[in-house]
């Protein structure tokens, strides 16, 4: 189906199947690290450092990737001793509340810390292989599915995870050892997927480049720099609440007892992240990356208010979808941008840069927050300092959207649309709307499906899923088509230009 050179849709299938093992310790874990923590007697102060040092570590760390792959001059078998080693520190986490029996939040932050930072070193090496694997042509479409399938089993887990702390009549030690050893385990496995996926023998690595500080002195000066620069100040304000919200609503809601509760409202978010995916993956590769960041950054702005207004964890279910509709789409452009505006020589020095200041300003944004949420604030409306944060991140955020977005441009040839249509869009739902539109309408007389029985049901699913899948890889295999295509006739005429230009001479 493909040649070899592209290295094929294999490589696109594993790296989907990969994504969907290790988003259980990633994703579905993590988020019970915090709490974890609050069950273990951390503070708001004690959150908010698990939340941002470990953080700054992983990404300062990952300048120490490029240093990394040339000791051991292959991606893929570094990728994988890493993975092997993050699974492992997963175990000691796990064994917490029964090996340690004094600062146990302190253990939790080291072994979180060195996870984090394992895993981190990794990360600008798996985006340059992702960068050899994925064709340019369907980079948004392609993280936009495999997202969603990746974000369906963090949904799965993560309610798994979140029901069993309720449910089950057991001390919650014993609940989180179960939470923390499967993601381990699910880690394993995933490096063991990361062997069948094949690197591109390549080596040229290591050309002359500019080094962080000229990187960073010259910040302003270039498009990438200054999409840098967003990103991190963007970071900044968005630590300043987000990673509170998981504190928040255990202790200024109430929701310590009522782990159902917190699950329903924490998992909304993943729902609409895993159903909107795709729909921002066609935007990018339609729209561009920097046209979905502008649309999206305007909603992310806005978005800290709503926690003011809203304050009923019914009607926070609500907000945290809304959160993740519309992250769901900016997190998409900020993390892929990367691929466009660099070469598969820089990807691994650009990525590091990236993520140091990304991860700078996520680290002093939720240590300034954790800080100030220690103390005690009532004021007006604002009844306690998270709140208090909500408010000054919103003006951050929006400040840095009208200030930055537009100096940032799109490197690609895209379609031309009004930021303000997209914008409409997501606050009309039309992802929500175009995915049940997707899943639903391929089935004739759909209401009629309501009277099948369970098994009927199951069956009817699976070809679906089946269906998708083929669709998928055709739409794969077109793709690759087109570019093969497309590198044919650019070859045919830069040869007809050199034969002219020497029948000229």
């Amino acid at each position: 189906m493909f040649d070899k050179q592209t290295l094929g849709l294999p490589n696109l299938k594993y790296s989907i199947y990969e994504g969907a093992f290790s988003t259980v310790l990633l994703s579905s874990a993590v988020s019970f690290i915090v709490p974890f923590a609050v069950y273990l007697g951390a503070s708001a102060l004690e959150v908010g450092f698990i939340t941002a040092f470990p953080a700054l570590l992983a990404a300062w760390a990952q300048l120490f990737s490029m240093w990394l792959l040339k000791k051991f001059k292959t991606k893929k078998w570094l990728i994988i001793g890493l993975v092997i080693i993050q699974a492992s520190l997963f175990i000691p986490i796990a064994l917490i509340p029964f090996i340690f029996q004094t600062n146990q939040v302190l253990w939790l932050i080291l072994f979180y810390t060195l996870s984090l930072l394992i895993g981190a070193l990794a990360t600008p090496l798996w985006n340059s292989w992702m960068k050899e694997i994925i064709p340019s042509k369907i980079i948004g479409s392609y993280f936009g599915f495999r997202n969603s399938v990746v974000g369906g089993v963090s949904l799965i887990f993560f309610l798994i995870f979140g029901f069993s702390l309720k449910l089950f009549e057991i001390e919650l030690a014993f609940i989180f050892l179960g939470i923390f050893l499967t993601a381990s385990l699910s880690r394993f496995i995933a490096a063991i997927i990361f062997t069948k996926i094949t690197e591109k023998k390549n080596n040229v690595f290591f050309e002359k480049e500019q080094n962080f500080l000229e990187f960073a002195k010259e910040l302003k000066n270039s498009n990438f720099g200054t999409f840098v620069l967003y990103g991190s100040l963007m970071s900044f304000s968005i630590a300043l609440t987000g990673p509170f919200v998981s504190y928040h609503l255990l202790n200024n809601i109430g929701l310590k007892n009522d782990y159902i509760m917190y699950t329903l409202i924490i998992s909304s978010t993943l729902v609409a992240t895993l159903i909107s995916m795709p729909y921002w993956g066609k935007l990018i590769d339609r729209y561009g990356m920097i046209k979905v960041l502008k649309a999206s950054s305007f909603l992310v702005a806005l978005f800290p208010l709503l926690y003011i207004l809203v304050r009923i964890p019914e009607g926070l279910i609500f907000v945290q979808f809304l959160d993740g509709l519309i992250f769901a789409g900016f997190n998409l452009a900020l993390a892929n941008f990367v691929y466009n505006v660099s070469t598969q020589e820089k990807i691994i020095k650009y990525v590091s840069y990236q993520s140091v200041f990304f991860g700078t300003g996520t680290f002093l944004g939720a240590t300034i927050s954790g800080i100030i949420q220690s103390t005690n604030i009532n004021f007006w409306i604002l009844t306690n300092a998270f709140f208090v944060m909500c408010l000054i991140s919103f003006i951050l955020r929006y400040t840095f959207y009208k200030t930055l977005i537009n100096k940032v441009s799109e490197v690609k040839q895209v379609e031309k649309i009004a930021s303000k249509k997209i914008v409409f869009s997501v606050i009309t739902f039309t992802p929500v709307f175009e995915a049940i539109n997707e899943t639903f309408m391929p089935f004739e007389n759909g209401l009629k499906k309501i009277e099948l029985s369970f098994e009927e049901r199951v069956k009817l699913f699976g070809k679906f899923i089946d269906s998708s899948a083929k669709k998928l890889d055709h739409g794969f295999a077109e793709t690759y088509a087109e570019i093969k295509k497309g590198n044919k006739k650019e070859k045919m005429i830069s040869g007809i230009k050199r034969k002219f230009k020497k029948k000229k001479i």
